[in-house]
């Protein structure tokens, strides 16, 4: 009975081990489009998008990466094909979309452009990075994190579903308006202690913390357990930072 037992057991190991795990397929397109002023779009279903902002910079530049998971190699090059990526373009508007019905598929964008472009992303899941942008910056996940870093924006926008959100500024102008909110994760704005902001935080369910070394005024706090509403000023309070959260 012993040796029945253990051959039965290597058996069940060396079928088990026959199994072949899937395998990734990818394929990579880049693209360069004049904006001449017009705002970026980039729409997707899933990936990770790069944003980076390159001085001298006189064109946007794309590099797509599709990937594609299957069984085996020959059925995901296959499903490549399946992933579209579309573009248009107006005298206000430059668009890339892609789209696919497929499981197990994504496209990453990397995304350089000129210090001043205006870029829109929306994206169902993945994540999205943003570094060193001048221009507006409006960004929409259904769910994943966004880290945007060194930004000399006046308007920002960054909403997730879900997910942790840092929003981190070289320079805030006295206009400056930016708005950050996630359904649950973690928000973290980065500011110089020299700017000049008035901080409106809200959190529907958890709490807030103000880091202790900022000089913040006039800090008014209301709310219990089940929220807390924040307002506090950083300098003169000239721009606007509004953040929500609904579950920390």
């Amino acid at each position: 009975m012993r040796l029945a037992l253990v051959l039965f057991a290597f058996c069940l190991a060396a079928c088990g081990s026959s199994e072949e795990a899937p395998t990734e397929a990818t394929e990579t397109k880049t693209r360069s489009v004049r904006l001449d002023g017009r705002q970026l779009a980039l729409d997707g279903f899933a990936g990770e998008v790069s944003l980076v902002a390159v001085p001298g910079l006189k064109e946007a530049e794309v590099t797509f990466t599709k990937r594609v998971l299957a069984a085996t190699a020959s059925r995901a090059e296959g499903r490549l094909r399946e992933i579209e990526i579309r573009e248009a373009g107006d005298d206000a508007l430059y668009q890339f979309v892609w789209r696919t019905e497929q499981e197990g598929a994504s496209v990453d964008a990397e995304v350089r452009v000129p210090f001043s472009a205006d870029v829109v992303v929306r994206l169902g899941a993945g994540s999205v990075a943003a570094n060193a942008l001048r221009g507006p910056l409006d960004v929409e996940l259904g769910s994943g994190s966004i880290r945007a870093s060194h930004l000399r924006s006046s308007e920002v926008r960054l909403e997730t579903g879900a997910g942790d959100v840092t929003a981190g500024a070289a320079f805030l102008s006295p206009n400056a308006d930016w708005r950050v909110e996630t359904g649950s994760g973690r928000l973290t704005l980065l500011a110089p202690a020299t700017a000049s902001v008035r901080i409106q935080a809200e959190s529907r369910a958890g709490s807030l913390d103000l880091d202790p070394d900022l000089p913040l005024q006039d800090i008014r706090q209301s709310g219990g357990p089940a929220g807390v509403d924040v307002r506090a000023v950083l300098g003169e309070g000239s721009s606007v930072y509004s953040e929500t959260c609904a579950v920390i």
